[in-house]
């Protein structure tokens, strides 16, 4: 990911271009596995491919909402993208906290993929979620997307510029990607 500061046209372009690499990636890594390889996990509580998939799909719709909702106000408002964006403080470090090696984060129970319900669908959702996402960022683009701001749909407390809530989002789908991967490598993964 791009560090700040950033022009509005660069970090779209940045998100987009990772939200494609994540696409491409989840496609071919995971796309011809089977329902049981994807629901396949190291023990209870622990999450498979699957699972990761499912919860990147579930999280990005939570937020798709309340992300559009800003961006249309934004641009009704005519909060055009003037400068540079530097994100905020508090949105840097929870980016960072998102991403892989990031800080062991509790997950809301509706964003909680169930074990009884990954079926082979799991990577077409989450596909189907990605061309949103990347549909999303796109209505971003010559946005001021520092003084565009979001409350979190998940923790009411949690209020990001939008600019950082879809850094973030990106960050943890890359996390999530990486957790897929040392599931489909970890030792006991059904061929």
């Amino acid at each position: 990911m791009r560090a700040y500061p950033l022009t509005s046209e660069e970090l779209v372009d940045d998100l987009i271009s990772q939200v494609d690499e994540i696409t491409a990636s989840a496609r071919t890594r995971f796309g011809a596995l089977s329902r049981d390889q994807l629901a396949w996990h190291t023990g209870r509580g622990r999450w498979g491919i699957g699972h990761c998939l499912v919860h990147l799909a579930r999280t990005n719709e939570v937020y798709r909402g309340p992300l559009s909702e800003a961006l249309r106000a934004a641009r009704s408002e005519g909060r055009t993208a003037a400068g540079l964006l530097k994100g905020r403080w508090f949105g840097r470090r929870f980016t960072r906290a998102m991403g892989p090696g990031g800080m062991k984060m509790w997950t809301k129970e509706s964003l909680r993929p169930r074990y009884a319900t990954i079926q082979a669908a799991a990577l077409e959702t989450f596909l189907a979620e990605q061309v949103r996402f990347r549909d999303l960022l796109a209505e971003a683009r010559g946005l001021d997307l520092d003084a565009t701001r979001v409350v979190s749909p998940v923790s009411r407390v949690v209020r990001l510029s939008v600019g950082d809530a879809l850094r973030a989002l990106v960050a943890h789908e890359w996390r999530h990607l990486a957790q897929a991967e040392r599931v489909l490598a970890g030792e006991g993964f059904p061929l």
